[in-house]
């Protein structure tokens, strides 16, 4: 057996020994079908996948923020990508999705009413190498005709890809892209060698570093590859997306939820890493907490205060998605996000 594989046979036996992630949520079911939405006596239903860049969002529901501001959460569903909490949420299988600002933007231009509410984090996304292979790669530009996962095409990971693809003159024809769902089965796929590369998100990144299995080429948490990527030193990525259907119907029920995640935000820049990792532990049982507080210190370092959004850092995404394809155009701030129930900034 080569040096190489006995290295990644003893990273898998420690993964499947308990140091890996098992991102099921105790609480989270999964898409049971659709059903209407805030009925009497019904609670919300919230879909995303598992990242520690939402923890504003658990922390609003597990410090009882959402229930303060007359939000009832029924459940918190995990989707394997971006694109299935966009469907979700579109479909009517969630009211509200932590979605991403590029799949926000794409659905509109597509006639889809969906608009986002809050700002929820800027971007986070990291791409990082098999470590095995690490000495072969100092750039995005040799991964030229590798395998490279992505949770789903179509999803934020897939965006994220698609912009340092650009970056460096390449597109989706310079590599094979290979979709691996959670951030579980995506640090699998790249520990056991399924993809020499992968765009991950924390907690996987601070895992793939520790147990040695992954090198970072490129992180959107850290400040100079973050302004090297977008050309700004703010951004957004994820939202809070709700129809317009639903804001229509339920107004209050949306400016509740927007002020409990304004909450979430004020209580997490109040409190440890330590203290945000015990809050949101019930979502990612499994993981080493050690791993979960590296994790969370990672994106506390980027997570805005406030869930107000910023037309600054929509420009700036926004911009760097047209310039790689992704979106058709640069919409106006308030034609994405619902101004009104949520508030916009200069």
């Amino acid at each position: 057996m080569s040096t190489k594989s006995a290295a990644r046979k003893r990273r898998l036996s420690l993964m499947t020994a308990g140091l890996a992630m098992a991102v099921t949520l105790s609480a989270c079911t999964s898409l049971p079908g659709k059903r209407a939405s805030g009925s009497e006596g019904d609670g919300y239903r919230f879909a995303g996948v598992f990242c520690v860049c939402f923890s504003n969002a658990y922390v609003a529901w597990k410090e009882g923020f959402f229930e303060e501001e007359g939000v009832k959460v029924d459940d918190f569903v995990m989707t394997a990508g971006g694109s299935d909490t966009f469907a979700a949420l579109a479909g009517g299988d969630a009211d509200f999705g932590l979605s991403g600002l590029d799949a926000i933007t794409r659905g509109i231009e597509t006639g889809i009413d969906v608009r986002g509410v809050a700002t929820v984090s800027p971007e986070f996304y990291s791409l990082a190498v098999d470590a095995d292979e690490a000495d072969g790669v100092q750039s995005v530009a040799d991964l030229k005709g590798k395998r490279i996962s992505v949770s789903k095409v179509g999803s934020a990971s897939w965006a994220f890809l698609k912009l340092l693809l650009e970056k460096e003159g390449m597109t989706e024809k310079d590599v094979e892209i290979v979709p691996l769902g959670s951030i579980n089965t995506t640090m699998t796929g790249l520990k056991s060698g399924k993809v020499d590369a992968a765009v991950i998100w924390e907690p996987g990144t601070a895992q793939g570093v520790a147990d040695g299995s992954a090198k970072v080429v490129a992180s959107a948490l850290d400040p100079a590859d973050h302004q090297a990527i977008y050309g700004s030193k703010s951004s957004i990525s994820m939202t809070l997306g709700v129809t317009q259907n639903f804001i229509d119907e339920n107004p209050a029920v949306v400016e509740g939820a927007v002020r409990a995640l304004d909450k979430a935000n004020k209580w997490m820049h109040q409190h440890t890493a330590a203290e945000i990792a015990d809050v949101i532990a019930p979502f990612a049982k499994g993981l080493d907490h050690d791993i979960l507080v590296a994790a969370v210190e990672a994106t506390m370092d980027t997570m805005p205060k406030t869930v107000a959004v910023s037309e600054k850092a929509y420009t700036a995404s926004a911009e760097r998605l047209k310039g790689a394809e992704i979106i058709k155009s640069v919409p106006a701030v308030d034609t994405v996000f619902d101004c009104k129930v949520g508030e916009c900034v200069k």
